[in-house]
């Protein structure tokens, strides 16, 4: 790709989206460690260990890419499930946990020199929620909600000081 001048923007999702990683999570004595959020495909951000742990797969991960040159970097965070079911379900003091495990990646990306931080929209702002306080992510808008999920608006977002990608 370097060398046909296109560049690679790696993902990978988190909280949500997180299964196949979780799946595989064992103790130092080989025993299943469960770090999802009742058995979903969703990292646990209730959980300090599992946030400590869904943080440094990324980072990882984002690590190997910067190495190899990459520059921009997706941490998705769309699709996030927990208290029975998505953002909508998600208790004022969970929202801003999920606000401040998204925030605490972008920080670290940040530190390894990522330029651009990129996330999916669906958590932003949700349900028009303007007193939380996101890092400037370049949001990629890809859905408008659905019945039962109240996405931010893009203009919302775009407000709030975010740049857009239209990803619908």
């Amino acid at each position: 790709a370097k060398d046909k001048g296109i560049e690679i923007v790696p993902l990978l999702n988190s909280p949500g989206h997180f299964g196949a990683v979780l799946d595989g999570v064992r103790d130092e004595n080989d025993v299943p460690v469960n770090f999802s959020y009742n058995n979903s495909n969703s990292l646990d951000i209730t959980n300090g260990e599992a946030v400590a742990f869904g943080q440094a797969v990324v980072l990882k991960y984002a690590q190997w890419f910067w190495n190899k040159g990459c520059r921009t970097f997706n941490i998705g965070a769309d699709e996030f499930y927990t208290e029975g079911g998505g953002f909508g379900s998600l208790s004022p003091a969970n929202y801003q946990l999920f606000v401040d495990y998204v925030n605490g990646l972008y920080d670290s990306l940040e530190s390894i020199g990522y330029g651009t931080i990129r996330a999916f929209n669906d958590g932003f702002y949700y349900n028009e929620n303007r007193a939380v306080d996101f890092r400037p992510f370049e949001v990629c808008y890809w859905s408008s909600g659905y019945s039962g999920y109240d996405y931010a608006s893009a203009q919302t977002i775009q407000e709030m000081g975010h740049s857009l990608i239209n990803t619908h």
